[in-house]
């Protein structure tokens, strides 16, 4: 959803289960306002999801393939996600703002500098 000066004000976003013959709205994301600048994906595991809120300076972690959120404010505007090729587990980003790396070692829900 966009305002008229061409902000975004909210994100919405689709999932599948059936390899995208069909597909339902996650009304987690509309129910929050989130406005989601990047999604990632872990390489490890199809489960692991994290969905990144620039605007609001939040990352969404799943670890159940979309179905449920836990919404982490993590303080910074995280660029892209990067996990780490050894543990699903580890995941940095930078802060657009300071150019300062931030990683987490519990699949997102914490993060230090």
């Amino acid at each position: 959803q966009r305002y008229s000066q061409g902000t975004v004000s909210m994100s919405q976003v689709y999932r599948s289960e059936d390899y995208g013959a069909t597909w339902s709205t996650v009304g987690y994301f509309q129910d929050k306002g989130v406005v989601v600048t990047g999604f990632n994906p872990s390489p490890h595991s199809k489960d692991h999801l994290i969905f990144v809120d620039q605007t609001h300076k939040k990352v969404h972690v799943s670890r159940d393939e979309g179905k449920t959120f836990s919404e982490v404010n993590v303080g910074f505007v995280a660029s892209f996600l990067d996990f780490s090729p050894e543990d699903d587990r580890i995941v940095c980003t930078v802060d657009f703002a300071t150019n300062m790396a931030h990683c987490s070692s519990d699949y997102g829900s914490t993060w230090a500098t």
